[in-house]
């Protein structure tokens, strides 16, 4: 919000305070969207709205693991579809059926991790959605 020119901060204000009230301006400064002391003041002196931003260090663990098994099964589909592709143009069918069990087993990794990925979602919609 831009200041009007009749309203150019002229006036300067020194104050003193103590360490518990330094440390309780400080946190509120962390966590707003000011980037100065001043500027967090002012607001404050001028009843402004005061933006805090948190941040819910919960969800770490669990965003780290589902992108995990994102790129896990994102492999897997790599892998099925270039032994698919080698199942197509192989001629012999001892071939074709020895890369087929190939499939098989990966379609099988993909369903271990499909599991893990659900109870994980479960977990989530527990915690963030309403009953």
């Amino acid at each position: 919000m831009a200041r009007k020119t009749e309203e150019r901060l002229a006036y300067k204000i020194f104050t003193r305070v103590g360490k518990t009230k330094l440390d309780e301006l400080s946190s509120l400064l962390n966590k707003s969207n000011r980037r100065t002391m001043s500027a967090l003041l002012r607001d404050i002196l001028e009843h402004e709205e005061i933006v805090v931003l948190t941040r819910d260090n919960t969800l770490d663990k669990a965003m780290e693991e589902l992108s995990g098994i994102r790129k896990e099964l994102q492999a897997i589909g790599i892998n099925i579809n270039q032994v698919t592709r080698r199942i197509n143009h192989t001629e012999m069918q001892d071939e074709q059926l020895a890369l087929s069990q190939n499939v098989l087993s990966e379609f099988r990794q993909t369903s271990s991790k499909v599991d893990v990925l659900f109870k994980l979602i479960d977990q989530l919609s527990e915690k963030w959605l309403p009953e």
